[in-house]
């Protein structure tokens, strides 16, 4: 009996066991834009790995709900409108580049406008 008693409680303690250490557990590549410029953006698009998504608009300081994106990489498109100019990172290609893991990303986007030389800068960084 004390055996049966024992195994009942050791099964209990192993299926109450999890080997994740985070309650939430990510299963795809979530994406978010964050505007850490001076400047409001309006119709934001990102493209990775023929990946694209919409943002819409962010004020300054603002950042977006997360998207879903089959894949992505370092080298994304980005493309927004300030103060009715549009604005475009382009990449050249992505070749050697790897595929992001799944998990949550947010791209900080900086735009530097100084008259003839305006430019976006970006950084994506794992949440």
């Amino acid at each position: 009996m004390n055996r049966l008693l024992i195994f009942a409680a050791l099964t209990a303690f192993l299926f109450s066991c999890s080997n994740t250490t985070n309650s939430e557990e990510i299963d795809e590549v979530n994406i978010r834009i964050s505007n850490v410029s001076e400047y409001a953006y309006e119709n934001i698009i990102f493209s990775s790995r023929g990946n694209e998504l919409r943002f819409g608009n962010l004020e300054s300081g603002e950042s977006s709900e997360y998207k879903v994106t089959e894949s992505a990489s370092r080298v994304v498109f980005i493309e927004l409108i300030i103060s009715d100019s549009t604005y475009t990172i382009q990449p050249i290609d992505d070749l050697g580049d790897g595929i992001l893991e799944d998990g949550k990303y947010t791209l900080t986007v900086d735009a530097e406008l100084k008259g003839r030389y305006n430019s976006l800068i970006f950084d994506l960084v794992e949440d």
